[in-house]
């Protein structure tokens, strides 16, 4: 992916975060824990929609939209993230990455929000239909 246009030290440090993110995802994929992923082209319209990755977990029909920010200070992060939700707020998932996060441990902090994320929708719906969730 080519971001070439991106000239401020910011967008730098984005890419790098997408980056990791992204070699996250691919192993998580190799693994067979995902079914796919999408990462979305800047300026495209997954990015204007808040969105930088569409994740297709194994085993479900659901897709889960992910926001990466950088996370540099807590404070910094603090506002990019109230400030991502206050511009997308069906974008939930946002995911600070700090540089000493490896690709194994972003794909753990992923597959961990996609099962707290299912575990949720299910508990929803079971009691909607007024079923007891184990």
């Amino acid at each position: 992916m080519d971001r070439s246009g991106d000239e401020t030290p910011e967008a730098e440090a984005r890419f790098d975060a997408e980056a990791r993110f992204e070699q996250a995802l691919q192993l998580l994929k190799r693994d067979g824990r995902i079914k796919g992923f999408v990462h979305a082209k800047h300026n495209g319209d997954l990015d204007v929609q808040g969105i930088d990755f569409l994740i297709f977990p194994r085993g479900t029909s659901l897709v889960f939209a992910a926001q990466v920010k950088t996370k540099k200070k807590r404070s910094e992060f603090r506002a990019a993230l109230d400030r991502h939700l206050m511009i997308h707020p069906l974008v939930q998932d946002v995911f600070g990455i700090e540089p000493r996060h490896s690709p194994h441990h972003i794909a753990f902090r992923v597959m961990k929000r996609i099962g707290k994320r299912t575990r949720a929708l299910c508990e929803r719906s079971c009691r909607r239909r007024g079923h007891k969730h184990r």
